[in-house]
């Protein structure tokens, strides 16, 4: 396979995770906590394991942020990062009750803003990150 299509295949699998992790997202705010199907999760569990072995091809790695004029362990630790904070709240969306809320006696659940913002905003640079390597290549 060549450096393009590895690339390609790159992108497209960090493209099936981001889109797997919205799709929780998306439902989550539609249906709310506690009303997801755990089938949900097992898609960005899937996804982000296919990104995590794209980041432990270090050739790989090296050629992107070649052609990205990026620095490997940089662009490798942001993706990860990136990877890990998705697939935690989307784990809590699918399998935590309270889901990105927290629970009071008073006032029931309250929506933690912080987890909500997190959310969005590792899906947009996710996104970014995927364009990136599709402009790059084409």
């Amino acid at each position: 396979m060549s450096s393009c299509e590895r690339i390609k295949a790159a992108a497209q699998a960090l493209e099936a995770f981001r889109a797997a992790t919205a799709d929780v997202y998306e439902r989550y705010q539609q249906f709310g906590a506690g009303n997801l199907e755990p089938a949900l999760f097992d898609r960005v569990d899937s996804a982000g394991k296919e990104v995590v072995r794209v980041l432990d091809d270090e050739a790989l790695v090296d050629k992107i942020c070649a052609k990205l004029n990026a620095a490997p362990a940089e662009w490798r630790d942001e993706l990860a990062s990136l990877v890990e904070t998705a697939t935690d709240l989307a784990r809590r969306c699918v399998h935590f009750p309270q889901g990105l809320n927290f629970i009071t006696g008073e006032a029931g659940m309250i929506p933690r803003r912080d987890q909500h913002e997190s959310f969005v905003a590792a899906l947009a640079r996710l996104g970014e990150i995927h364009q990136e390597l599709v402009a790059d290549v084409e």
